[in-house]
Protein backbone atom coordinates (compact mmCIF):
# COMPACT_ATOMS: atom_id res chain seq x y z
CA UNK A 1 0.00 0.00 0.00
CA UNK A 2 1.43 3.50 -0.69
CA UNK A 3 1.88 5.51 1.92
CA UNK A 4 0.11 8.72 0.33
CA UNK A 5 -2.34 8.37 -2.42
CA UNK A 6 -2.81 10.77 -4.90
CA UNK A 7 -4.99 13.04 -3.18
CA UNK A 8 -2.48 13.51 -0.34
CA UNK A 9 -0.12 14.29 -2.66
CA UNK A 10 -2.03 16.76 -4.64
CA UNK A 11 -2.59 18.37 -0.93
CA UNK A 12 1.02 18.57 0.16
CA UNK A 13 1.82 19.94 -3.61
CA UNK A 14 0.02 22.98 -3.45
CA UNK A 15 0.83 23.63 0.38
CA UNK A 16 4.92 23.51 -0.85
CA UNK A 17 3.53 25.90 -3.38
CA UNK A 18 1.98 28.32 -1.18
CA UNK A 19 4.80 28.55 1.09
CA UNK A 20 7.22 28.99 -1.73
CA UNK A 21 5.08 32.09 -2.78
CA UNK A 22 5.03 33.42 0.64
CA UNK A 23 8.96 33.24 0.69
CA UNK A 24 9.33 34.98 -2.53
CA UNK A 25 6.85 37.62 -2.10
CA UNK A 26 7.83 38.93 1.52
CA UNK A 27 11.26 40.68 0.64
CA UNK A 28 9.64 42.39 -1.88
CA UNK A 29 6.95 43.50 0.04
CA UNK A 30 9.78 44.78 2.66
CA UNK A 31 11.93 46.88 0.00
CA UNK A 32 8.51 48.55 -1.29
CA UNK A 33 7.73 49.82 1.95
CA UNK A 34 7.58 53.70 1.44
CA UNK A 35 6.56 54.55 5.06
CA UNK A 36 10.19 53.67 6.70
CA UNK A 37 12.67 57.45 6.18
CA UNK A 38 15.76 57.58 4.67
CA UNK A 39 19.07 57.36 7.09
CA UNK A 40 20.16 60.49 8.09
CA UNK A 41 22.85 62.02 6.46
CA UNK A 42 26.16 62.61 8.44
CA UNK A 43 26.87 66.25 9.97
CA UNK A 44 29.44 68.12 7.38
CA UNK A 45 32.71 68.18 9.59
CA UNK A 46 33.84 71.41 8.05
CA UNK A 47 30.68 73.63 9.59
CA UNK A 48 32.66 73.25 12.94
CA UNK A 49 35.84 74.35 12.14
CA UNK A 50 36.80 78.21 13.16
CA UNK A 51 35.60 80.82 10.54
CA UNK A 52 33.29 78.65 8.42
CA UNK A 53 30.73 80.57 7.14
CA UNK A 54 33.47 83.98 6.93
CA UNK A 55 33.94 86.07 4.05
CA UNK A 56 36.88 84.82 2.92
CA UNK A 57 39.67 88.27 2.80
CA UNK A 58 40.57 90.12 -0.05
CA UNK A 59 44.18 89.26 0.48
CA UNK A 60 44.14 85.77 -0.35
CA UNK A 61 44.25 84.92 -3.71
CA UNK A 62 42.13 82.02 -5.77
CA UNK A 63 43.78 79.15 -4.59
CA UNK A 64 44.04 80.65 -0.80
CA UNK A 65 48.03 80.87 -0.97
CA UNK A 66 49.30 84.11 0.83
CA UNK A 67 52.25 85.34 0.72
CA UNK A 68 54.36 85.85 3.02
CA UNK A 69 57.97 87.85 2.63
CA UNK A 70 60.87 87.78 4.78
CA UNK A 71 63.34 90.12 4.96
CA UNK A 72 66.75 88.34 4.53
CA UNK A 73 69.92 90.82 4.76
CA UNK A 74 72.41 87.91 3.79
CA UNK A 75 70.05 87.26 0.44
CA UNK A 76 70.17 90.62 -0.38
CA UNK A 77 73.99 90.61 -0.94
CA UNK A 78 73.90 87.66 -3.58
CA UNK A 79 69.87 88.38 -5.59
CA UNK A 80 71.73 90.56 -7.70
CA UNK A 81 73.94 88.04 -8.75
CA UNK A 82 70.79 85.41 -9.61
CA UNK A 83 69.01 87.71 -10.67
CA UNK A 84 71.08 88.32 -13.54
CA UNK A 85 71.22 84.53 -13.90
CA UNK A 86 67.67 84.36 -14.48
CA UNK A 87 67.27 87.21 -16.64
CA UNK A 88 70.45 86.38 -19.03
CA UNK A 89 69.29 85.64 -22.92
CA UNK A 90 70.79 82.75 -24.49
CA UNK A 91 71.85 82.91 -27.77
CA UNK A 92 69.68 81.67 -30.16
CA UNK A 93 71.20 77.98 -31.83
CA UNK A 94 73.52 78.56 -34.95
CA UNK A 95 72.75 77.39 -38.30
CA UNK A 96 75.85 75.77 -40.34
CA UNK A 97 73.94 75.50 -43.62
CA UNK A 98 72.35 78.92 -43.65
CA UNK A 99 74.60 80.95 -46.07
CA UNK A 100 76.50 83.16 -44.58
CA UNK A 101 76.94 85.78 -48.09
CA UNK A 102 75.36 88.16 -46.58
CA UNK A 103 76.67 88.82 -43.33
CA UNK A 104 79.86 89.02 -44.96
CA UNK A 105 81.59 92.34 -44.45
CA UNK A 106 85.14 92.44 -46.01
CA UNK A 107 87.46 94.46 -44.11
CA UNK A 108 87.89 97.59 -45.10
CA UNK A 109 91.82 98.75 -46.62
CA UNK A 110 93.22 101.64 -44.07
CA UNK A 111 96.15 103.52 -45.55
CA UNK A 112 99.52 103.79 -44.28
CA UNK A 113 99.91 106.73 -42.03
CA UNK A 114 103.05 108.89 -43.03
CA UNK A 115 106.21 109.60 -41.14
CA UNK A 116 107.52 112.18 -41.65
CA UNK A 117 110.75 111.75 -39.41
CA UNK A 118 112.22 109.40 -36.98
CA UNK A 119 110.19 108.75 -33.69
CA UNK A 120 112.43 108.23 -30.64
CA UNK A 121 111.52 105.22 -27.50
CA UNK A 122 108.93 107.06 -25.35
CA UNK A 123 108.55 104.87 -22.52
CA UNK A 124 105.53 105.62 -20.54
CA UNK A 125 104.97 105.28 -17.17
CA UNK A 126 101.64 104.14 -16.39
CA UNK A 127 100.27 102.75 -12.96
CA UNK A 128 98.53 99.45 -12.99
CA UNK A 129 94.46 100.00 -13.00
CA UNK A 130 93.06 97.84 -9.87
CA UNK A 131 90.23 95.91 -10.08
CA UNK A 132 87.45 95.74 -6.98
CA UNK A 133 88.90 92.55 -5.54
CA UNK A 134 92.45 94.27 -5.38
CA UNK A 135 92.01 96.79 -2.77
CA UNK A 136 92.22 95.27 0.47
CA UNK A 137 94.41 92.45 1.58
CA UNK A 138 92.71 88.93 1.68
CA UNK A 139 92.04 88.51 5.46
CA UNK A 140 89.66 91.25 5.05
CA UNK A 141 87.59 89.17 2.42
CA UNK A 142 85.03 86.74 3.47
CA UNK A 143 84.00 83.71 1.26
CA UNK A 144 80.01 83.62 1.07
CA UNK A 145 79.00 81.11 -1.57
CA UNK A 146 80.94 78.49 -3.64
CA UNK A 147 79.42 77.20 -6.91
CA UNK A 148 81.82 73.65 -7.42
CA UNK A 149 81.54 70.52 -9.80
CA UNK A 150 80.95 72.47 -13.34
CA UNK A 151 83.46 73.36 -15.53
CA UNK A 152 84.00 76.75 -14.43
CA UNK A 153 83.86 76.88 -10.51
CA UNK A 154 83.18 80.40 -8.99
CA UNK A 155 82.72 81.73 -5.52
CA UNK A 156 81.19 84.79 -4.03
CA UNK A 157 83.07 87.23 -1.83
CA UNK A 158 82.70 89.82 0.30
CA UNK A 159 84.70 92.66 0.52
CA UNK A 160 84.96 94.89 3.82
CA UNK A 161 82.09 97.51 2.22
CA UNK A 162 79.73 94.68 2.32
CA UNK A 163 80.54 94.37 -1.87
CA UNK A 164 79.53 91.12 -3.30
CA UNK A 165 82.28 89.52 -6.18
CA UNK A 166 82.29 86.59 -8.01
CA UNK A 167 85.80 84.95 -8.45
CA UNK A 168 86.98 82.36 -10.43
CA UNK A 169 90.05 80.70 -11.29
CA UNK A 170 93.76 82.63 -12.27
CA UNK A 171 91.67 85.97 -10.88
CA UNK A 172 93.69 88.62 -9.23
CA UNK A 173 92.74 88.85 -5.85
CA UNK A 174 93.93 91.33 -2.53
CA UNK A 175 96.49 93.96 -2.29
CA UNK A 176 99.54 92.08 -2.91
CA UNK A 177 98.85 90.70 -6.05
CA UNK A 178 97.67 87.31 -5.41
CA UNK A 179 96.01 85.15 -7.86
CA UNK A 180 93.24 82.29 -7.63
CA UNK A 181 94.50 79.05 -7.66
CA UNK A 182 91.52 76.85 -7.06
CA UNK A 183 88.35 76.49 -6.14
CA UNK A 184 86.44 73.86 -4.13
CA UNK A 185 83.23 72.61 -2.63
CA UNK A 186 84.86 74.67 0.65
CA UNK A 187 87.74 76.46 -0.45
CA UNK A 188 89.21 79.14 -2.45
CA UNK A 189 93.07 78.77 -2.70
CA UNK A 190 95.31 82.49 -3.36
CA UNK A 191 98.28 82.37 -3.59
CA UNK A 192 100.82 85.87 -3.49
CA UNK A 193 104.12 86.39 -5.01
CA UNK A 194 105.78 86.97 -1.60
CA UNK A 195 104.23 84.27 0.39
CA UNK A 196 105.64 80.67 1.18
CA UNK A 197 102.37 79.21 1.56
CA UNK A 198 98.81 79.95 -0.18
CA UNK A 199 95.92 81.71 1.66
CA UNK A 200 93.11 80.13 1.72
CA UNK A 201 89.17 81.50 2.22
CA UNK A 202 86.82 78.43 3.41
CA UNK A 203 83.28 78.26 4.57
CA UNK A 204 83.87 74.22 5.73
CA UNK A 205 82.03 73.56 8.86
CA UNK A 206 84.04 73.56 11.54
CA UNK A 207 84.19 69.56 12.34
CA UNK A 208 86.12 69.06 8.71
CA UNK A 209 88.51 71.74 9.95
CA UNK A 210 89.15 70.14 13.04
CA UNK A 211 89.12 66.39 11.21
CA UNK A 212 91.46 67.98 8.80
CA UNK A 213 94.03 69.81 11.28
CA UNK A 214 93.94 66.21 13.49
CA UNK A 215 94.76 64.02 10.20
CA UNK A 216 97.67 66.46 9.29
CA UNK A 217 99.02 66.67 12.95
CA UNK A 218 98.86 62.57 12.63
CA UNK A 219 100.31 63.07 9.53
CA UNK A 220 103.37 64.74 10.95
CA UNK A 221 103.71 62.93 14.11
CA UNK A 222 104.47 59.62 11.60
CA UNK A 223 106.82 61.18 9.48
CA UNK A 224 109.12 62.58 12.45
CA UNK A 225 109.04 59.10 13.88
CA UNK A 226 110.07 57.93 10.50
CA UNK A 227 112.85 60.35 10.37
CA UNK A 228 114.29 59.00 14.05
CA UNK A 229 117.16 56.59 13.37
CA UNK A 230 117.20 53.23 15.16
CA UNK A 231 120.17 52.07 17.79
CA UNK A 232 122.38 49.48 15.53
CA UNK A 233 123.62 46.51 17.69
CA UNK A 234 127.49 47.57 18.01
CA UNK A 235 128.64 43.69 18.84
CA UNK A 236 129.42 44.56 22.67
CA UNK A 237 127.90 42.68 24.84
CA UNK A 238 125.79 44.01 28.06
Amino acid sequence: MALFNSAHRTWIARILLGLFVLVAVVPLTACDDSGDAPPPRPPDPRKNRPGHGKKKSKGLDPTGMVNVQITNPRWDMIQVHFDKMSTKRHSPVHDVFKPQVLNFIPRPELPEPEVTGPVADVEAEFEEVRGPLQLFPLSDYELLLVMSGTALPKALVVDPKGQTHVVTRDMRMGDAGGIVEHVSQYMVVVREPNSERPYKLTIAPPLMDMTTKLGSSSDSESETADATPTPQADGSEP
